[in-house]
Formats: structure tokens, sequence, C-alpha cells
């Protein structure tokens, strides 16, 4: 293990920052995506789990077409948003704002379309998700939203544009399977609706897991992995996060141990660092499965060695933590099963005052 400078929980958007070769695989789907010369839209599914690495991708591909005149990025958050009625309509707005500022020199604006038509639809919105704020009122609240005349013109004025100018439009939309389970619902209502905009593509980037079940709740009724398969009708193409090698995660987690060493002031020695690498490896490896536990894990050290130095053995320490980072129901027996994992000096176990 060689100290290195410990890198913060935060997603990169920089080659010199990937340390899980994913540049390549991010900058070959920019140039697919800015080449193609069909001007029909787009949806590709980029699947990872929590804290596999998806928003770095994300950043990366943006950072790959930002030199790239024929297209114009956009990212949608819509953690931005409390209701599904800001969601839908916020989408539109930022759509229409960032092609404002891209395409349109005149006075005539496109939000200005927008928002001639959101009055229009308001006082239905807020009947159908003031009575219970289901996904079926969100739904109906997109249909009639893009279903207006207001966003019929809008969309045929942003593929008028988009063809006039020769440019593409690419919606970035992240954390979708950490919204609510009626915000997933109405957001891939929303991009089902909109996803025939011409010279238009969209990422969207979630864990498919979480959020077929999500969609599976929607209808939970009729068929059996419902989810999956509306996921399949709208999910053009579906790409997964290339596999980081074990080693690799391995030598990312040790460098923030390293970190945490050096900062507590802690010198192992060659046994003890032997020792640590032996019994992590074995009981760790198959636990770490993503960056952001390997993250996680050198972020604990960080705090908890040098609070307990001196007062405990480090590489003790270090499995300890590891347990309660990659195994927490482990962690949490041993926390409320003490007495029966702490021995004496001599190796017995504190007696309970029973006879055997």
């Amino acid at each position: 293990m060689n100290p290195k400078n410990y890198s913060s929980d935060s997603p990169i958007s920089t080659k010199e920052e990937d340390r899980f070769s994913r540049w390549r695989f991010a900058e070959r789907i920019a140039q697919v995506i800015a080449k193609r010369s069909d001007p029909s839209c787009l949806t590709i599914g980029l699947y990872g789990a929590w804290g596999d690495g998806k928003t770095s991708v994300l950043n990366f591909i943006e950072k790959s077409l930002k030199d790239n005149d024929g297209v114009v990025c956009i990212k949608f958050n819509p953690w931005r948003f409390t209701t599904e009625e800001e969601l839908l309509s916020g989408f539109f707005i930022d759509i229409a704002e960032a092609l404002d500022t891209e395409l349109i020199n005149s006075k005539d604006k496109l939000i200005d379309i927008v928002k001639k038509a959101l009055p229009a639809v308001g006082s239905l919105a807020g009947a159908v998700v003031g009575i219970g704020g289901s996904a079926k009122g969100a739904g109906d609240f997109a249909s009639s939203f893009i279903s207006g005349v207001g966003l019929n013109q809008l969309k045929e004025r942003v593929e008028q544009e988009l063809e006039s100018a020769k440019k593409r439009v690419l919606i970035i939309i992240d954390d979708i399977d950490r919204l609510e389970k009626s915000e997933i619902q109405a957001l891939f209502k929303l991009v089902k609706l909109t996803a025939d905009f011409k010279y238009t593509a969209y990422i969207l980037a979630f864990d498919k897991e979480v959020v077929s079940a999500s969609l599976q709740d929607r209808y939970s009724s009729s068929v059996r992995n419902a989810g999956e398969q509306f996921l399949e009708k709208i999910i053009q193409v579906p790409l997964h996060l290339p596999f980081v090698e074990k080693k690799v995660l391995r030598d990312f987690c040790f460098q923030g141990i390293d970190e945490a060493l050096s900062i507590s002031e802690i010198q192992l020695s060659e046994q003890q660092i032997q020792e640590f690498v032996r019994d992590f490896t074995l009981a760790f490896d198959e636990c770490l499965t993503t960056p952001r536990k390997a993250k996680l894990y050198g972020n604990i050290l960080m705090f908890s060695l040098p609070i307990l130095k001196g007062e405990v053995n480090p590489v003790d320490l270090m499995l300890i933590e590891a347990i309660r980072v990659f195994c927490p129901p482990l962690y949490e027996a041993i926390r409320d099963n003490n007495d029966y994992f702490i021995g004496l000096s001599d190796g017995s176990r504190p007696s309970d005052n029973s006879q055997e």
C-alpha cells in the first residue's frame, strides 16, 4: 500500500481523474451521438448500481462534447422539483431556456411558448395532482401538457431550429433511482411522451432494479415483470457501466486506507500490512463492489484511527470498521452482543455468573 492523495466521494469530470478506464467508454458514446445522421429520437439507458460511477461517466460524455458545436447538452435535474407538476413543466422550461441560449437570436423565444402553455394546463395539474398525487394524475397532466397547442408549437419550433442549425440535443437525466416512486413513474411517462422529438437523444442513468421495481408498482395489477417490460419499450439502447477489475477496485480502496494511516501518523509494520491485506482480501473482496463503498471505508478510517490511536490495535480496528461498512448486519450483531466477542487478556470470555 502506497500513500496517495485520497479523493472525496464526488463525481469526477476529466480524463486525468479517471481511475477505472471509463473515459474511453464515455467518449465513444459521445461520438456515436454526435455522428448520428438519423433525425429520430434516441433513448439510452445507462445502468449501474448506486455508487458505481454513473454520474462521472455522464460528466465524461458532456466533457467529450464540450467543443462539438453540433450538439447541445442539457442536464435536467429532477431533484430540483418537489411536485409532479413542477417536474413536468420544469423539464420543458429547461429545454427551452437552453435552446434559446444556443440557437435563438431573435426576440421570439421558445421559453415564451412554454410560459403561454403553462397556464392552460396548470389548473388541470393542480386538480389532478391535488387528488392524492397519483402517478396516473401525473401522466394525465403530462399528456395534456404535451398535447396542448403551445407545446406542439414548441416541438415544431425546436425541430425547425435544430434542423436549420444542423445541431442535435442531448438531454442527460441522472439520479432517477433516487426519486420517489411516483416521481420515477411521472418522469418515465414524460420521457415516453416526448421521445419522438427529432434530433434529440436522452441518456437516463439509474439502477435498473430500483427503477423496474418502482414501475412495477404502477402496473402491479397487470403483467408480471411489467416494470422491466415498460423500460424495454422506452430504452432503445441499454448500456451497462464497464466492469471494474477487482484488483483495481482493491488498490483504490487501499489508497484511501494509506491516506487515513498517514493522517493518523500510524506506521504499520511489514507483518501488520501483510496480515491486514490477507484478512481484508479474504473477508471483504466480494463485498467491495463499488468505488463509493471504497471511499466510505476510507472516510470512516480518517476519523476512527486518530480517535482511537494508542488505545486499540490499528489492524483490528481497520478490520472491525470494514465489517461496519461491508457487512452492517454482522457489525450490529457484534455491537449488540459484545460480551460474546470481547475476551479477557487470558483469552477467556467474561463471566456471566452461570455454571456449566
